[in-house]
């Protein structure tokens, strides 16, 4: 038989507190929440996925830079011609030509393109007109192209760049918020394993008292203390107690797997028949509470999603730039300027010729273009002004849900303390009652009915108060994932240092 202060200590001890790693396994086996979470960091396929983002985001930062380095250039050509003679009194003619041409280019800022070129051409034909049948040429010269409307300034032309690193601050917010996201799915499935456990350990402990009982029915019975209905129904009051604790096996499985998921350890060669990873047990103590507003206040200045909207307004702001600056008209303002040099012998003395200024070149322009009606760049401008609307609108919404959704969680959390202490308490009067059953029963004064409804009673108690622990340790875990105390909690300044 059990006895009243055996019966308190084991309830108190296993069920109370929930001592998920004491199931005759070495304490040194077992995960604690920081190797778990640890763990989901290096080895969860999804965010090992979402990791290259923000490499990618920064390539295509690379690629709109890299519209402002400089370019080389260069080309060589020949050609020749043949003409027939036009009578048995002339000779037909021949010419030759070669170029050979080296420059580069470069963009800038204010919208300008630079292009210095230097050009070498060889001539030669057969007429006998021309006086000299060979020439070397040489040039060196510079061309510029200034828009004066379209795609000039530097806020139209790094417009592009900005947006980049717009959108890579965005690609390494989002990542941000997955590990975040994913280790508070840890924690909670770490804890929601634990709480298994602890199930289990209840109903095993039910499982014992139930047998205690149903032995005590027996001894009973054969003294003809009971009836035989009274030995039947702790009979099956012991079987249900055996089905309660398979099912509760079941449940670790089952939250075993959630968790093996997150650690990225669950794969098609995972043994079924394995057993579930060791964890430790549920916090003797609820996490604490803070006030409402001290915790929205945390919120509103840590709130990701928030930071992520206004970096999606940030690029659609770069977007409407260009798009406005695309409404003007194309009016550049062109300029060139070079040194020329010939000779007819050598080709080194056309490049010194050249150099030393023997001729020059100059030229001076202006272009434009105007799209009649300009109606595909205002087009773009209105449409990229309904999306700023819409992401404006969209900004408010976050807000509102931040908000509701804070005070859920809040009140999540302050509603689990008070279940959780009341719950305690029933608990505590649920062991009397039992304990008082017990000894009315043995002295005869109660059926062997209402001792199982007291037994009952206590295994429902029992439960409520691990389920209420539990419940109270998953809101506090999503609470602290809105207001960033999640990081603090875990040291996790490390692993978000990409950011």
């Amino acid at each position: 038989m059990i006895y009243p202060k055996a019966l308190r200590a084991s309830l108190i001890g296993c069920l109370l507190i929930g001592a998920g790693s004491g199931f005759g396994q070495d304490e040194s086996a077992t995960l604690t929440l920081d190797e778990a979470i640890r763990i989901t960091l290096v080895k969860n396929l999804g965010l090992q996925i979402n990791r290259i983002n923000p490499e990618i985001a920064e390539e295509a930062l690379n690629i709109e830079q890299a519209a402002f380095d400089f370019t080389l250039f260069g080309s060589a050509a020949a050609q020749e011609a043949n003409q027939a003679s036009i009578s048995d009194l002339t000779q037909g003619t021949a010419s030759s030509r070669q170029n050979f041409r080296v420059g580069g280019t470069k963009n800038f800022s204010t919208g300008a393109t630079a292009e210095i070129t230097t050009d070498l051409t060889k001539s030669r034909n057969n007429s006998p007109s021309t006086i000299v049948n060979e020439n070397f040429d040489s040039s060196v010269g510079i061309d510029l192209r200034q828009p004066l409307l379209r795609g000039a300034g530097k806020n139209v032309n790094l417009a592009p760049i900005n947006r980049a690193k717009s959108a890579l601050g965005e690609s390494r917010l989002r990542l941000t918020q997955q590990v975040l996201d994913l280790v508070s799915q840890t924690e909670i499935a770490y804890w929601t394993l634990s709480f298994a456990y602890a199930q289990l350990a209840a109903k095993e402990t039910a499982l014992d008292l139930s047998e205690t009982l149903l032995e005590e029915t027996r001894e009973k019975e054969r003294l003809g203390l009971v009836t035989k209905v009274d030995l039947l129904q702790s009979e099956a009051n012991f079987a249900l107690r055996q089905e309660e604790l398979i099912t509760a096996e079941q449940q670790i499985e089952n939250a075993a797997d959630s968790l093996r998921s997150l650690l990225g350890n669950l794969t098609v060669e995972t043994d079924p028949l394995t057993g579930a990873p060791k964890v430790a047990g549920l916090p003797k103590q609820v996490p604490p509470l803070a006030e409402f507003f001290q915790v929205w206040e945390s919120v509103l200045s840590w709130d990701l999603d928030l930071a992520v909207q206004n970096e999606v307004l940030r690029q659609l702001q770069y977007d409407e730039l260009v798009a406005r600056n695309r409404t003007n008209m194309q009016l550049d303002l062109t300029a060139g300027a070079g040194l020329l040099g010939r000779d007819d012998t050598r080709v080194e003395n056309a490049i010194d010729n050249a150099l030393s200024a023997d001729g020059h070149f100059w030229s001076a322009g202006i272009q434009f273009s105007v799209p009649w009606g300009a109606r595909d760049a205002k087009a773009r401008l209105r449409r990229t002004e309904f999306f700023i609307q819409q992401e404006e609108i969209r900004l408010g919404e976050i807000q509102q849900r931040l908000l509701e959704d804070t005070r859920r969680r809040w009140r999540d959390v302050r509603t689990g303390i008070k279940r959780f202490e009341a719950s305690q308490k029933t608990l505590d009067l649920r062991v009397l009652t039992y304990e008082q059953a017990e000894a009315r029963f043995a002295a005869g004064l109660i059926t062997f009915r209402e001792v199982l409804e007291a037994q009952r009673d206590l295994d429902d108690a029992n439960l409520a108060v691990l389920d209420a622990k539990a419940q109270v340790i998953q809101a506090a875990v999503l609470l602290s994932r809105l207001d960033g105390s999640l990081i603090d909690r875990h040291n996790l300044n490390e692993e978000l240092s990409f950011n």
